[in-house]
């Protein structure tokens, strides 16, 4: 573990990862050639079995990283907060991979008026050895977080005072813990600022694309977000059963309908990744 009496930085980015090597290292390859001087780079590893602590210690002397177990990946966050220098706080966990320009892009858009940045993110995933992504639109009305998640947590860029005055992620849940962070944040009046340049990829895919209807509804009613019954819980109902008979009849070409009915465009890396990302 390096040392952390370090001086003040404007951002921190955190990975977090878990025997996860091969996307960790995509994800450290789209954010390490980025690194400039107001830019602390920290990775919380869970004690990985997969080779990731080689990896780590051959990382330049830059990227600063933490290899021990923990509780899961709300627990790892939170740790990389407490750990963090920086002023405001990004996380890009394994997988998540930074679009060329998009530290310099987030550095020109803070402000002082503002706690939280959001910034648009390019949802992808892989298909028969090809990348495919679409930009996802940021929906402004704030009053939506309500329904679910309004933008993702990987283009949301907050002040390390705002996430410890709300206290932290909610680490007793396993996968919408940002979501609700989120709507703690706004409940606090907290400000936010959207911009409309893209700066993130994830994997549509990934751990959050699961089903968590329970985890839905226990945010919702730990946030007051409704006073007698979900009336949003209908409709989450009803998407998770169309995803799950979607997956039950195309099976592995689940992918290739999202492509012809969801319009994602094949995607070029090196274009907005940096050079030899994977």
């Amino acid at each position: 573990m390096e040392d952390f009496a370090r001086h003040m930085k404007k951002i921190t980015i955190i990975t977090v990862s878990y025997n996860d090597i091969n996307n960790l290292k995509k994800t450290v390859a789209s954010i390490s050639g980025q690194l400039i001087d107001d830019i602390e780079y920290l990775i919380i590893d869970g004690g990985s079995e997969d080779g990731t602590k080689k990896y780590l210690h051959e990382l330049d002397s830059k990227v600063i990283w933490i290899s021990e177990p923990d509780t899961g990946i709300y627990n790892a966050m939170n740790k990389g907060i407490r750990a963090a220098s920086g002023e405001w706080i990004w996380f890009v966990n394994a997988g998540d991979c930074l679009i060329k320009g998009s530290i310099q892009c987030v550095l020109a858009n803070l402000g002082d008026s503002e706690d939280c940045l959001v910034g648009k993110v390019l949802e992808t995933f892989e298909f028969s050895g090809d990348l495919y992504g679409k930009e996802i639109e940021i929906d402004r009305k704030l009053d939506n977080l309500r329904k679910g998640m309004i933008f993702s947590h990987q283009g949301l860029i907050c002040k390390k005072d705002g996430l410890v005055k709300v206290n932290f992620f909610d680490e007793t849940l396993k996968i919408a813990a940002d979501w609700d962070l989120i709507i703690r944040m706004w409940k606090e009046k907290v400000e936010f600022r959207f911009i409309d340049e893209c700066i993130c990829t994830y994997d549509k895919f990934g751990v959050s694309y699961k089903p968590h209807l329970r985890e839905v509804h226990q945010i919702r009613k730990k946030n007051s977000l409704y006073k007698y019954i979900d009336c949003f819980l209908f409709f989450d109902v009803i998407r998770v059963l169309k995803r799950k008979i979607a997956y039950g009849i195309w099976g592995d070409d689940f992918k290739q309908l999202y492509i012809r009915r969801k319009r994602y465009l094949k995607l070029h890396r090196e274009v907005f990744l940096l050079d030899n990302p994977y």
